[in-house]
């Protein structure tokens, strides 16, 4: 499990002690580096899962595998999203791997939320890694 080493009272951990040995062996745990949440109450929520990884991070096989299951799943999109020292940015999914910078990622994601508008410019705030 998952442990929070610099906050030992987090409710995380607090929770996989109650877990710990509940389970098949072999089978796997992992967080969600982050999850956006589309939902207007007008069209079928969507959901895009991200694993964020430094450039020269590896994915583990069983990453690879719960992410290509959630992948599978109709209103779900997954992202790996890999950042390289110069702040430049590497995003596979499903049908694609880009190598871009922060503008243009900005813009996937703003395209991701707001598919009915791909024209739009989403500006960069200041940002540095």
């Amino acid at each position: 499990m998952g442990q929070y080493r610099s906050r030992p009272d987090h409710p995380g951990n607090y929770i996989d002690r109650i877990t710990d040995g509940v389970g098949q062996r072999g089978s796997s745990l992992s967080d969600v580096d982050r999850l956006t949440i589309v939902h207007n109450g007008i069209h079928p929520p969507r959901f895009l899962f991200q694993e964020l990884k430094w450039e020269r991070e590896p994915l583990s096989a069983a990453a690879r595998w719960w992410l290509g299951d959630l992948a599978d799943l109709p209103g779900v999109d997954v992202w790996v999203t890999r950042v390289h020292d110069d702040g430049t940015l590497e995003v596979t999914d499903r049908d694609s791997e880009a190598h871009m910078g922060p503008q243009e990622y900005r813009d996937r994601f703003g395209h991701w939320w707001n598919p009915a508008d791909p024209s739009r410019r989403y500006p960069l705030p200041e940002v540095t890694t």
